[in-house]
């Protein structure tokens, strides 16, 4: 699992918000400490109650892809045949 987490403060998160960006705030630090927004009963306005500089978390949504090599010692191995690329490709868009 890829865990999408990103920070700054406040002042940019609240752009970011209003320039439409998909993020969602999970804590702030406010008063010396980290508030979890996400829990129940946490009164925190972001926007009324948190100072511009305080550090806020938040949830990101990015494209995210990866990549493995391997090498071979030798030109012939045996590890089985790959299969034809329409059957690997089958079912992505």
């Amino acid at each position: 699992m890829i865990q999408q987490i990103g920070g700054s403060n406040k002042k940019d998160i609240v752009k970011m918000l209003t320039d439409g960006i998909d993020i969602k705030p999970i804590s702030v630090g406010h008063g010396g400490r980290f508030i979890k927004l996400l829990d129940p009963g946490t009164e925190v306005d972001l926007v009324e109650d948190v100072d511009d500089s305080a550090w806020v978390n938040y949830y990101r949504k990015d494209d995210v892809s990866a990549v493995a090599f391997f090498y071979l010692d030798r030109p012939t191995n045996n590890l089985t045949p790959l299969a034809p690329v329409q059957q690997r490709v089958a079912g992505l868009d």
